[in-house]
C-alpha cells in the first residue's frame, strides 16, 4: 500500500486553479520529486498533504487513510516539513530549535539528548554548534538544522518544499549528499518540490512534473528523458537541462 494517495483531487483559489482532476500515489520509502512551472500546483500539493487547506474535490489519504481534518496535530507529528530558509526561530539556540517538537511530545531528556546527537552527527555538524544561534551559522548550517529538526521525531513522511533552493551551489552539492546518506540510514517517504530538474534527477526515485493544474508525466529520470509524454515535457527537460544530460 502506498503512504499517500490522491483520488481525482481538485483545488482553486477564486477562480485560479491549482490542481485539476489529480489522481497520484506516492510510493512508501522513496523520494518523489515534484517539478514543474510557477504556479503549476507544486506548493498546493504539498499543502494538501499535511492538511494545511483542503480539496474542492476528491480525496487525499496519507498513511492509507483519509485525512481527519478534526485530528490534524496527529498527523503533523508523523510527518517532518521544511521550506526555503528553514523556518528556524531567531531566539533559540540550534539545540532547542531542533529538539523544541520532542519537548512539546514530553519526550524524556535523555531520549532528548541521544536523537538530537544522532541527528548532527548524520548532517555533520559539531556538537558545540548547540550553543549557537541561527544568525550565526551559514545559509549551509542553518539547513541542516533545519533538517535535524524536521527530523527529530522520526517521521515516517517528509515534505520539503523548495528546501535548498537559497543555497549556493557548493552548499547546495554537500546538502544534497547528505540527503541522499539519510535516506539510505532513515529511509523514509519523501516529496521533494523543486524547480529544478537536475536537482530532481539527482535525488528522487520517481518525478512528477506538473503543468497547468495537470500532471503531465510521472516517471523515473530515464523515463523522462527518453520517453517524454508530451510536447510541454520534451520542452521542459531541454530547456532545463540545456542539452547537458550525460
Amino acid at each position: 500500500m502506498s503512504s499517500i494517495a490522491f483520488e481525482n483531487v481538485s483545488k482553486s483559489y477564486r477562480e485560479k486553479i491549482a490542481l485539476e482532476n489529480i489522481t497520484l500515489t506516492f510510493q512508501p520509502n522513496k523520494t518523489t520529486a515534484v517539478i514543474g512551472p510557477s504556479g503549476s500546483g507544486k506548493s498546493t500539493l504539498l499543502q494538501l498533504i499535511n492538511g494545511l487547506i483542503r480539496p474542492d474535490n476528491g480525496q487525499v489519504s496519507v498513511f492509507d487513510k483519509k485525512i481527519n481534518y478534526d485530528n490534524l496535530p496527529e498527523l503533523r507529528k508523523r510527518m517532518g516539513y521544511a521550506v526555503q530558509g528553514t523556518g528556524l526561530f531567531p531566539h533559540l539556540t540550534v539545540k532547542k530549535n531542533i529538539t523544541l517538537l520532542a519537548v512539546l511530545e514530553n519526550w524524556q531528556d535523555d531520549r532528548i539528548a541521544k536523537r538530537a546527537q544522532e541527528l548532527v552527527d548524520l548532517v555533520n555538524l559539531p556538537k558545540d554548534y548547540f550553543t549557537k544561534y541561527p544568525h550565526e551559522l551559514s545559509g549551509g548550517e542553518q539547513q541542516r538544522v533545519g533538517l535535524c529538526r524536521a527530523m527529530m521525531l522520526n517521521p515516517k513522511i517528509f515534505l520539503l518544499d523548495e528546501a535548498f533552493g537559497a543555497l549556493d551551489p557548493m552548499t547546495r552539492s554537500e546538502i544534497h549528499a547528505e540527503f541522499i546518506k539519510l535516506q539510505k540510514l532513515e529511509a523514509r517517504t519523501i516529496i521533494l518540490v523543486t524547480h529544478d530538474l537536475r536537482e530532481a534527477f539527482k535525488l528522487a526515485d520517481q518525478v512528477v512534473i506538473l503543468n497547468e493544474a495537470k500532471i503531465e508525466q510521472i516517471g523515473t529520470r530515464k523515463e523522462i528523458l527518453e520517453t517524454p509524454a508530451s510536447e510541454f515535457v520534451k520542452k521542459f527537460v531541454h530547456m532545463q537541462l540545456e542539452d547537458d544530460v550525460s
